[in-house]
C-alpha cells in the first residue's frame, strides 16, 4: 500500500520539485442523483452520487484514454457535506507525466447546493501552497529526497495527523 502525507509550504518562495503523479479529488455534493467525470475530453456514463469506488474506477477505465491500471480510486462515497470525496490517483501510462485534466458534471444531482467539485491535489504544475495541502506519494524516491532536502531548511510542514515538521515524518531515503 502506498504511503502518503500532506504537506504545506511555509513561505511562497519554497520551490520544491516533486515527482509528477497526478492526484485529483472529485466531490459530488448531493443527497441523490447522478454525475459524470471527464478525463481529457472523454466522459463516463452517469454515476450515482454515492457510487462505490470500484464502480467509478471501472467507468474511468472504460474511457478510451484510460487503461486498466492507469487510475486508482479511493475515498467516497459522495455526500451532501462533501466529507467523503473520491480521490483519483493516476499511474500506469500517466506515471511521472501529467494526467489529462479531470472535471465533473452535475447531470441530475439533488440536495442543497448540489454540485461536483474537482480539485487537483498534486502533479506537474502543482506547486506547494502556503494555504492548501498537497498530497505527496512517499513511495516515490524523488519525492522523499526533495522533502528531505527542504525539511532541513524548514520550507514546509507535514499537515497530516501528527503535524510534525518535514524531517521527522519521512521514511528513510533510499
Amino acid at each position: 500500500m502506498a504511503q502518503y502525507i500532506t504537506v504545506r509550504a511555509l513561505n511562497r518562495n519554497a520551490n520544491i520539485r516533486l515527482a509528477a503523479q497526478s492526484v485529483w479529488q472529485v466531490s459530488p455534493k448531493a443527497s441523490s442523483g447522478n454525475f459524470t467525470i471527464t478525463v481529457g475530453g472523454q466522459t463516463t456514463g452517469n454515476l450515482a452520487f454515492n457510487a462505490s469506488t470500484s464502480t467509478i474506477q471501472t467507468a474511468l477505465e472504460a474511457l478510451s484514454n484510460v487503461d486498466p491500471g492507469d487510475v486508482v480510486v479511493t475515498g467516497g462515497p459522495g455526500a451532501l457535506n462533501e466529507a467523503t470525496p473520491y480521490v483519483l490517483t493516476f499511474g500506469g501510462q500517466y506515471n511521472d507525466i501529467a494526467a489529462p485534466k479531470v472535471s465533473g458534471t452535475d447531470v441530475s444531482l439533488a440536495g442543497s447546493g448540489h454540485t461536483v467539485n474537482v480539485t487537483q491535489l498534486s502533479g506537474p504544475g502543482v506547486k506547494l501552497s502556503t494555504t492548501v495541502d498537497t498530497l505527496v506519494d512517499l513511495d516515490n524516491v524523488v519525492n522523499r529526497r526533495a522533502l528531505a532536502r527542504h525539511s532541513a531548511i524548514g520550507q514546509f510542514i507535514v499537515t497530516s495527523a501528527n503535524n510534525n515538521d518535514g524531517g521527522t515524518a519521512l521514511p528513510a531515503n533510499s
